[in-house]
């Protein structure tokens, strides 16, 4: 039965399970390296942490890496082994900049070769923001791999309203003197000499209206992950991998996709996200075993902002 769920802390995020065939590889031996895919991209991969179960970990973008994602999730690492990788076309895998080698499939395939070269029989997936809804497609591609998905603040199950919504929201906050700020920031962007100190300059100001209080500049002192650490010609290459991604998807609804989708799911989304918390309840509609988890005071990263609500709450759902 569904049910919503009101916390005061964060959580969120989707994790992989070790399956009940071959055995994984010794996870808490194994520190980083490269999947290459059958059309010949080297997937950068880190591994961290121990445990019964393995979780794999869906950075979000499309366009980023996980080096905003990983270093914030080591509280899980205690307790599981965590997978995380850089999708194609972005952070430390190959740049690609053929728009037709980015789409959904080649992501989805992607990640069925990270399941096989670590012998993961099912998995339990953990995905941030579009990598929750990778996560989602993957399940829906191959229902039986998929043991567990955690969405954490995932991004909407169609794109009117809400993604027109999430736009305004991560604005908001600004008043006029910030808001030319950030149009320099962004122009500064293009063509940058410097791609990554360009990167940073933007993002410092930007990621401000993913937290729940963008006036509070301490929610982003707390996060140790860099959204900006990466070769500089992958942030060169941030922009036309979403736009590779989410482009051919046009005015998308996927409401209807999944319903046959029978895994257990989580879906944490915080109550202050950008995203609307309405689309987080039609992502639960979504699925039939789903549970919705609404993070009271928390945006977009909850890990970050309520870190021990969000630990209980996962170990409670991979129990």
């Amino acid at each position: 039965m569904k049910r919503i769920i009101h916390i005061l802390g964060a959580m969120l995020s989707i994790a992989a399970t070790a399956g009940c065939g071959n055995q994984p590889v010794p996870l808490e031996h194994v520190h980083e390296g490269s999947v290459v895919t059958e059309d010949g991209v080297r997937l950068y991969y880190q591994l961290q942490g121990s445990g019964r179960d393995t979780l794999i970990v869906l950075h979000g973008g499309p366009g980023l890496s996980s080096a905003y994602l990983a270093p914030d999730l080591d509280l899980l690492a205690r307790n599981y082994a965590l997978i995380f990788y850089d999708q194609r076309g972005a952070g430390r895998s190959t740049v690609l900049t053929d728009s037709t080698r980015l789409r959904l499939a080649n992501h989805i395939n992607d990640l069925e070769a990270v399941r096989r070269h670590f012998r993961l029989e099912r998995v339990t997936l953990l995905g941030h923001s579009w990598g929750a809804g990778l996560a989602a497609h993957y399940a829906r591609a191959h229902s039986d791999r998929a043991a567990r998905l955690i969405l954490v603040d995932a991004i909407p199950p169609r794109a009117t309203p809400y993604m027109q919504q999430f736009r305004r929201n991560l604005r908001a906050w600004m008043d006029s003197a910030t808001v030319a700020q950030f149009a320099s920031l962004a122009e500064a962007r293009r063509d940058a000499r410097d791609p990554v100190a360009a990167c940073r300059a933007y993002w410092t100001v930007f990621i401000r209206g993913y937290f729940a209080d963008p006036q509070d500049t301490t929610l982003p002192a707390r996060m140790r992950g860099d959204v900006c650490n990466a070769p500089p010609e992958a942030i060169r290459n941030t922009g036309l991998v979403g736009a590779s991604v989410l482009g051919p998807f046009g005015d998308w609804d996927w409401r209807d996709e999944f319903r046959q989708i029978r895994v257990p799911v989580v879906i944490i989304h915080g109550e202050k996200d950008p995203i609307p918390a309405a689309s987080a309840a039609e992502w639960q509609a979504a699925f039939p075993e789903a549970t919705l988890v609404v993070v009271e005071g928390a945006g977009h990263f909850p890990y970050v902002e309520q870190p021990e609500p969000f630990l209980r709450h996962v170990k409670a759902f991979l129990r």
